[in-house]
């Protein structure tokens, strides 16, 4: 049994070293692209997974928004200041609660990523000096916020260029993820907000 295991295990090794052989034999320089393609792929989600999570750091740390309106920013009775130029605006006041959905907040983050993305890849240093590109649209952001994650899908339109014109690909739509738990924070947020609404325990 020992043999023929081992006369598998060689076989198997054998078909391996031919097929890459084959693959060696038959590359062709042109073939070179899709490894480009592949980089500069992760480029632009590196700077997708960047830009998100800024979007998320602001987020978290001012209540649900990224830019905090006047009317709350300006009230010293519906926000408390951490330092100064930030602003955590309360949820409840009195009686009254002021809640962002997660609508509003997932609109927010495919704001800040549409508004961000652009000056984060072109700053790179490979776009400076390396490729060309064209942009064939705009960029569009559809962020979903789900139970143990947070996913962001973008369209944007690019066309990639060696410096001497040969034209690397065409890239249209990234996907990428952020392990940052954000729909589980904001609904126990939630969850404490309606039981001091009711217990008034942080009073006590």
């Amino acid at each position: 049994t020992i043999f023929i295991i081992l006369g598998l295990l060689l076989l198997l090794i054998f078909i391996l070293v031919l097929a890459f052989q084959k693959e060696v034999l038959v590359f062709q320089s042109d073939e070179v692209l899709p490894t480009e393609k592949s980089k500069i792929t992760r480029l632009i989600t590196n700077c997708i997974d960047k830009v998100g999570d800024d979007a998320m750091f602001k987020i978290g740390l001012q209540g649900g928004y990224i830019e905090v309106p006047e009317s709350i920013s300006r009230s010293v009775n519906r926000n408390v200041r951490i330092s100064p130029m930030n602003v955590v605006p309360y949820w409840a006041y009195g009686e009254t609660k002021d809640v962002p959905t997660l609508q509003e907040i997932k609109i927010r983050i495919d704001n800040y990523v549409e508004e961000n993305l652009r000056d984060c890849l072109f700053n790179l240093e490979p776009f400076k000096t390396s490729y060309d590109f064209v942009e064939k649209s705009k960029i569009s952001v559809n962020t979903e916020i789900v139970e143990s994650k947070v996913i962001f899908n973008v369209n944007w339109n690019l066309e990639i260029s060696t410096k001497d014109g040969g034209v690397i690909a065409e890239i249209n739509d990234y996907v990428t993820e952020s392990p940052i738990k954000l729909k589980r924070v904001y609904d126990l947020a939630n969850t404490i907000l309606d039981k001091e609404m009711i217990e008034l325990k942080l009073e006590d």
